[in-house]
């Protein structure tokens, strides 16, 4: 398992202790704190340079683990799920993610941004969430990017709520679809799922991403989440990819930057 640290690059997100206006300094402090990725926030294209934050990864050593999409759902009301104008925004915006991330060699988080799925049947809403997306599947898969749909809670959305849910999701509508996986996140499997080991253990190699947040969606070990069993779970499917930390930042950023960094340390010693 490798370790990823959430970095805006465009806006400021309650999920990480960096600031947007300070990315280049947070790439430098997560390097320095033995991370091996970035996870970035990336709402829109049109004044960022992919190509300069490449380069700025490559002078810190870093890689980018994927590109979080979901600033758009929140300042645009982009939804993969809603009205067709919204949809075919959505699907663009996607686009623009997919052709990053090919620069960046990374994956694409798909969240928020599929929409709550409150209008209509929850069967219309998957119907719809389908078509939404295969023209984004179909260009992922061209361009080798690798995306991640994150299991959200009830009350973020209806749509997708369980690892069993998006696995169900992609063999009903994308079967054989190499490069659609499961984005597992611990605050909310906390809330949907009856046990998160055997959420993880089913996921198997469908898992392509971890977010990992306490209960009260706090940094681990400050909720109830039994994170040692989470990770046992994980080393138990032989997981390979990115760890990435998704916690509110509070009380203040060098409190949760301390204290992420002693859980790594923590995390990565030998059972």
């Amino acid at each position: 398992m490798k370790f990823s640290m959430t970095i805006p690059v465009q806006y400021d997100t309650c999920f990480s202790p960096f600031r947007a206006s300070e990315w280049r300094q947070g790439l430098s402090k997560i390097r320095e704190g033995g991370f091996q990725a970035a996870e970035l926030c990336i709402s829109d294209y049109g004044s960022l340079d992919i190509r300069e934050i490449r380069r700025e990864l490559e002078n810190c050593g870093l890689g980018c683990s994927t590109i979080s999409t979901g600033q758009a759902a929140g300042r645009e009301q982009l939804s993969l799920t809603g009205d067709r104008e919204k949809m075919e925004l959505a699907r663009a915006r996607l686009s623009e993610h997919i052709r990053a991330a090919e620069i960046l060699e990374c994956g694409v988080t798909i969240g928020l941004l599929r929409g709550s799925g409150e209008a209509g049947s929850l069967q219309d809403a998957l119907e719809r969430l389908a078509e939404g997306l295969e023209p984004v599947v179909r260009e992922a898969e061209e361009k080798g990017v690798v995306l991640f749909l994150e299991a959200l809670n009830r009350y973020e959305s209806a749509l997708l709520n369980t690892g069993k849910e998006i696995l169900d999701f992609f063999a009903g509508y994308y079967r054989g679809c190499r490069n659609l996986k499961v984005l597992w996140d611990s605050f909310h499997a906390n809330i949907e799922e009856a046990s998160l080991e055997k959420s993880i253990d089913s996921l198997g190699s469908s898992l392509g991403h971890v977010h990992l947040a306490d209960s009260n969606r706090l940094r681990p070990g400050l909720g109830r989440i039994d994170f040692s069993a989470v990770k046992g779970s994980l080393e138990r499917i032989s997981y390979g990819g990115y760890v990435s930390f998704e916690c509110l930042n509070g009380p203040d950023e060098k409190t949760v930057w301390d204290d992420l960094c002693r859980f790594r340390r923590e995390w990565e010693k030998p059972a």
